[in-house]
């Protein structure tokens, strides 16, 4: 994804997570640790078992300031899924690598308020906008970030692991 800068701090990453309150139903979003590796791997499984994440990969993912993970819980602690973000430095674009939340927490209005948050981080984080790629055979996910003010960029051929096309989605929020 080109040259990454440590615009993307983890303590920028921490605040925003503690600061945010506008999850429905209880839910709630923090800064994931190592410790969340294994669950987040489990997660990727139940979600996406035709692209799943490396082990190492996710491991630096958690722990480099490029980028940041966040575990997704609902009111009593259980994890609904999880988000992950990696900063650009070459366009000063946060790109929103994945979002995954379990079956049993979809279709809550939780995806609507992810775009919130990362809009949010993006803004704090200074950068000029989000991006993020979304399967051409995921109508749902397209339909939300259109209705989020989301732009489709391009469509990419054979972009994900199992060959299908993906769009590549934008929206700016910040100064240039």
């Amino acid at each position: 994804m080109g040259r990454y800068t440590r615009t993307l701090t983890k303590s920028l990453a921490q605040n925003t997570a503690r600061s945010f309150k506008k999850l429905p139903m209880g839910y709630t979003v923090r800064l994931a640790t190592l410790k969340d590796l294994d669950t987040i791997l489990d997660i990727a499984a139940q979600c996406f078992p035709t692209d799943l994440p490396v082990r190492r990969g996710m491991r630096n993912y958690l722990t480099k300031a490029h980028a940041a993970v966040f575990m997704i819980e609902d009111k009593k602690g259980a994890v609904a899924g999880y988000h992950h973000v990696e900063a650009n430095a070459s366009n000063k674009i946060l790109y929103l690598n994945t979002v995954a939340l379990l079956p049993a927490h979809r279709g809550k209005g939780i995806g609507k308020v992810l775009y919130d948050f990362q809009e949010l981080l993006a803004l704090r984080g200074k950068f000029s906008g989000v991006r993020f790629h979304v399967s051409d055979e995921n109508p749902a996910s397209l339909k939300l970030a259109k209705s989020c003010g989301y732009k489709m960029i391009k469509l990419e051929k054979g972009y994900l692991e199992d060959g299908s096309d993906s769009y590549l989605m934008e929206k700016k929020v910040g100064p240039a």
